[in-house]
């Protein structure tokens, strides 16, 4: 039952545009990008979301707590397929890696999906590089 409360909560806010603003005012950003933030983004934030959605939707009939609303939100996350673009990168067909050892030093570089890191150590001691985060 309440999966099917939290799904129908879900379609009525889709398909209604006063409910759909009633929450972005009440949780202060546009719905959007707080469907784009990660478990930790929500949790971490000053303001319960969760909480907050939970008794909008009570309001309108609609109950389940707000443990439950995150757990169907991991569960949803968690089942989400692999696009092809991503699968390709998972399987190796999109990273690299090379380095070289020398008598000045080594040096070193990775990078996957448009993400990389580079790395060296020599007489200027250590130093690592991040990119594409």
């Amino acid at each position: 039952m309440t999966v099917e409360a939290i799904n129908s909560f879900a379609n009525k806010v889709a398909q209604d545009a006063a409910l759909k603003q009633e929450i972005e005012t009440s949780v202060g950003i546009p719905l959007d990008t707080l469907l784009s933030m990660s478990l930790e983004q929500v949790q971490g934030a000053n303001k319960d979301y969760p909480a907050l959605i939970t008794e909008i939707a009570a309001k309108n009939g609609f109950e389940f707590s707000k443990d439950e609303l995150i757990e169907q939100i991991c569960q949803a996350s968690s089942s989400e397929e692999l696009s092809d673009e991503q699968l390709e990168a998972v399987a190796g067909g999109k990273g690299s890696v090379s380095g070289k050892v020398d008598s000045s030093g080594a040096s070193g570089s990775v990078s996957y999906g448009g993400f990389g890191a580079s790395g060296s150590i020599g007489s200027g001691g250590v130093k690592f590089k991040l990119g594409g985060w």
